[in-house]
């Protein structure tokens, strides 16, 4: 019985330390690389934008052509942070002449976002999906 004891003391320890942990950090890199995945599934051409000296302010990460024409523009962000000004301001401005511009913090805030816009396979992906 004295086994048993030092067991579930060891358990709790266990369970505490696990409780105090931290959970991973989640990259931006990561994000990007999962609503890519997305993208390419979908069908959607894009391409990752790698700002440079040369580069306007702004520009978002993910430039693409949803099938049909329009403009699609994605600035990806960690979950928790936001757009910069410039960025918000680039975005706005692009919405404004047509494209579907946002700031996302998730594979799936991509695909609620496409299918509010109406593109056919993300509601039909969704519905099979039950949101």
């Amino acid at each position: 019985m004295g086994n048993r004891s030092s067991v579930n003391s060891r358990s709790e320890i266990r369970m505490e330390d696990l409780r105090k942990q931290k959970p991973a950090k989640i990259y931006e890199r990561d994000v990007k690389a999962q609503i890519r995945g997305l993208l390419r599934f979908l069908g959607i051409q894009h391409f990752n934008h790698v700002a440079s000296a040369l580069s306007p302010r702004g520009v978002p990460d993910i430039l693409g052509t949803i099938p049909g024409g329009r403009s699609l523009l994605v600035e990806v962000k960690r979950p928790g942070l936001s757009a910069s000004p410039y960025q918000e301001a680039f975005l706005a401005e692009h919405r404004k002449a047509g494209a579907l511009a946002f700031v996302a913090h998730s594979r799936d805030e991509v695909l609620m976002t496409l299918r509010i816009a109406g593109y056919e396979p993300a509601l039909r992906i969704t519905k099979v999906m039950g949101l």
